[in-house]
């Protein structure tokens, strides 16, 4: 080939020449170095003069300025029509830029290959900040730039065989390009949801579109602000999992009224008979229902599920019943049968997983362990091991479908579309994979003691007993973080349908069993209890002479130890969570607070009367808040009364109480309760009940105010309160007082005959104000009423004055001062004096 030729001919592939290697040692010629041999760079090629096509254009002085000041070009004003170009004799460096697509100019111009932009082109590339506007393709209209880099697959339905050249020419206007296969980007035009591409879609995750947002894009051409992927401009055009299906839900079930709702929201058509649907869906894989039925896909409810959660019609095949008697799933109606359907769910299926609702031995098979073998006397204590070994198994495979199915699948989901962020997904899921870690050792360490290498002296037991500090390491977080974990997750589930859809989903799946994710968060909580009981029943069936049997015992200790300390880190997060709640209803408290406190117990209480230094509460309503070190006095304000009294008359509520989220000490609203007061356990005196009828369920609390002695406050419960209740908050009054001072004081009945005695006292005093006016007769004292009944009973000479007449004449003196009628006449015109 003649190199001078090659350098010198217009072609643009222009290529170095190749050097010589220096010779070897051995003086061989050396070999050519081709790594210079390498092909330039295209250079890449700027429109310098344009032509605008139109009136309408040459008026737009901003567009023009575009052309002219920023991008430097050649302006033309010719008109097209007005000149005869072909395909040979047209400028090949000049670009029309045109304002109607669908105007003849245009289709002139398209006819003899002209470069062809529009007016958001430009607009789009000064956008951006380009100083020069990019050479078009041959043969590539391009009006704006909203399908940038878009690769568009078409379904070759007849359907769409129609529209589909006009729709892939809307497409490259819009800069985007027509494709043939999918691949992982493009997005794919249909009208319905089923065939081969749709299925190639539903593989790549790739949006199902119909035709119509390819026409709505092209509508929004000039505005060059909007995107054609907005999430709420997309789906209003995508093609729903159950568009023009009709489903018949063949089961009764507490979902069933969701199910029809999800259907109706997915375009799908709910029918009431099997030969009116497209779908027959049964809820379990072993139904059966009836045969006979043409073109009618057969399909459990996960595949229902799965459809709603992924946004696609899933493929049926993977969903069909199984056949009861040979376990074969029923015929498709277009396809052969997988061998594979289900290969996905046998990973994580245990049949014999434990059932989270049941009671913490629920491990236990059904078969009995008392029960001899047909050959030989069963080894009762083998047996046992046994179902210790199994329980674990299904306790690991549990705590696996929390991170196989629910864990890892919401990660590779929140990479591409977040449904839980990730405070949420640490706080549900975070405690998990460490208890997996620990008791895949214990299983594995089991397993080889029991099923493998099995004697009747292993030491299961120490198997448990080496572990403690592992199990010290994880179990204390896990638990004490649980009702956190399930409130959050409640609420996600509540309040974000993408996560409902998902739990959905998964849980109608085989592997998970039926199980929710609810159930498999709990079993932790359940699993230590059952460990104990069962290396209880192994120590029954263990001799002493057996030398497991001390590591038995040590085991069962241990994982004692380790439940217990993990309930009360649980309690003290829960006692400290209520002390937080509690102090942040509460205006002007002192500064005091301790997380080792406890809230034992709450009640509300009217003060009747109260003595001395405690006169201020007479007539307020007030709560009391038995706290491990002291009564608290709070007064109820107006309008707060009795708000949540199911969590007041609890004690040791379990409550789920997000810290982080639900107490600030910074609000400033206006707080249900005030500070009065707390009183110590050296300030009780007494604690009294009177059960006279006139009074019944008053209580008086006698305690020394350090000016005036003994004082008393006399209380009534109010409406929403027991007076069992009171009793119990009373009484914790008088434990704590027998434990902090060593004083024995008890709940004391004041009946007719003690306070008849009491009459010299200020508690008599109060009472009586209560009770009202009483004549005392003592049968055989001198003056004694003729009129009193055998046995000293009290006779009432006046009708009772009550505290609630009293209240209610208070009240009526307030309405007086809320009605305008009794206020005097007020002369608007004179201006109020400033202060």
């Amino acid at each position: 080939m003649d190199t001078g030729n090659l350098a010198g001919s217009s072609s643009t592939r222009t290529f170095r020449e190749a050097k010589p290697l220096p010779r070897g040692d051995d003086g061989d010629p050396g070999r050519e170095d081709m790594s210079m041999l390498s092909r330039k760079p295209a250079m890449k090629k700027f429109v310098t003069k344009i032509c605008v096509v139109g009136e309408e254009l040459r008026r737009d002085v901003q567009l023009m300025d575009l052309l002219k000041l920023r991008f430097r070009l050649e302006v033309i004003y010719e008109d097209p029509l007005n000149t005869s170009y072909s395909e040979h004799t047209l400028d090949q460096d000049l670009v029309f830029l045109v304002n109607d697509f669908n105007s003849q100019e245009f289709e002139n111009l398209k006819s003899v290959q002209a470069k062809i932009l529009g007016p958001p082109y430009v607009r789009t590339m000064a956008e951006r900040g380009k100083e020069n506007l990019p050479f078009p393709r041959q043969n590539r209209p391009q009006y704006c730039l909203s399908m940038q880099d878009f690769r568009i697959c078409f379904d070759d339905h007849e359907e769409m065989r129609r529209d589909r050249v006009k729709l892939a020419d809307l497409v490259r206007y819009m800069g985007g390009q027509a494709k043939d296969k999918i691949r992982e980007k493009e997005y794919v035009i249909s009208k319905r949801n089923d065939g081969d591409l749709y299925r190639c879609a539903e593989q790549y995750k790739r949006p199902v579109l119909k035709p119509k947002w390819v026409e709505a894009c092209w509508e929004r051409r000039n505005d060059i602000s909007f995107s054609v992927t907005k999430p709420s401009f997309m789906d209003v055009y995508r093609v729903a999992p159950f568009e023009n299906l009709k489903l018949y839900f063949d089961f009764a079930s507490s979902d069933l009224g969701e199910m029809k709702e999800k259907t109706l929201r997915h375009k799908g058509e709910v029918v009431y008979t099997t030969a009116n649907a497209t779908h027959i869906i049964v809820e379990k894989f072993t139904e059966r229902i009836g045969h006979g039925i043409p073109n009618v896909w057969r399909v459990t409810s996960v595949w229902f599920w799965k459809s709603v959660d992924q946004g696609y019609r899933m493929n049926e095949l993977k969903f069909q019943r199984k056949r009861p008697s040979d376990g074969r799933l029923t015929p498709g109606k277009e396809e052969k049968q997988s061998r594979h359907n289900y290969s996905n769910d046998r990973d994580l299926s245990s049949e014999n997983l434990e059932n989270s609702n049941a009671s913490v031995l629920s491990g236990y098979s059904s078969d009995d362990l008392d029960k001899p073998s047909s050959s030989k006397p069963a080894d009762k204590r083998r047996q046992i091991c046994l179902e210790l070994l199994e329980t674990e198994e299904n306790y690991v495979k549990a705590l696996e479908i929390i991170v196989e199915r629910f864990k890892k699948p919401l990660e590779e989901r929140n990479a591409e579309s977040e449904i839980l962020t990730k405070s949420e997904m640490t706080q549900i899921f975070s405690k998990v994979p460490p208890l997996i870690q620990v008791h895949s050792k214990i299983k594995e360490t089991l397993e080889n003691q029991i099923r493998t290498k099995w004697r009747k002296d292993n030491l299961v037991g120490k198997v448990w007993a080496d572990f403690k500090l592992d199990l010290e390491k994880v179990y204390p977080p896990f638990i004490n973080s649980y009702d956190q974990a399930k409130e959050m997750m409640d609420e996600c589930d509540r309040m974000k349908p993408k996560f409902h859809n998902f739990l959905k989903a998964v849980q109608s799946e085989p592997g998970c069993l039926r199980n929710t994710l609810q159930d498999l968060l709990i079993r932790p909580v359940q699993r230590l209890g059952s460990v104990v009981m069962l290396l209880k029943e192994i120590l029954k069936r263990t001799s002493k002479s057996n030398r497991d049997h001390d590591y038995l015992i040590h085991a069962i200790a241990n994982v004692e130890n380790v439940l217990k300390k993990s309930n009360e880190q649980r309690k003290n997060t829960d006692n400290y969570a209520h002390l937080l709640e509690l102090f942040n209803e509460i205006d002007d408290l002192p500064t005091f607070g301790s997380s080792q406190w406890e809230l034992l117990n709450q009640v509300e209480m009217n003060v009747v009367a109260a003595g001395g230094s405690w006169s201020f509460m007479k007539g307020k309503t007030v709560r009391l808040s038995l706290l491990s070190q002291f009564l608290l006095v709070t007064k109820v304000r107006h309008g707060f009364a009795n708000t949540s009294t199911a969590n007041l008359n609890a004690t040791h509520s379990r409550r789920s109480l997000s810290l982080s989220r639900s107490i600030s000490f910074s609000h400033k609203r206006k707080k249900k309760l005030k500070y009065m007061m707390h009183i110590l356990p050296y300030s009780f005196r007494t604690v009294e009940k009177v059960t006279v009828r006139a009074a019944m369920g008053t209580y008086v609390l006698t305690c020394r105010d350090g000016i005036n002695g003994d004082e008393p406050i006399i209380l009534q419960p109010t409406h929403d309160y027991s007076i069992e209740s009171v009793d119990e908050l009373f009484k914790g009054c008088c434990d704590l007082i027998r434990t902090l001072q060593g004083r024995t004081i008890s709940v004391e009945e004041i009946n007719e005959q003690k306070l008849e005695e009491m009459q010299s006292s200020e508690t008599y005093r109060l009472l009586i104000k209560i009770v009202g006016n009483h004549q005392w007769n003592h049968m055989g004292s001198p003056g004694m009423d003729q009129n009193r009944p055998p046995g000293g009973t009290l006779k009432r000479s006046t009708t009772l004055s009550k505290f609630g007449s009293s209240l209610q004449r208070s009240i009526s003196r307030i309405s007086m001062f809320s009605s305008r009628s009794t206020l005097p006449s007020i002369n608007e015109d004179v201006r109020p004096r400033p202060f």
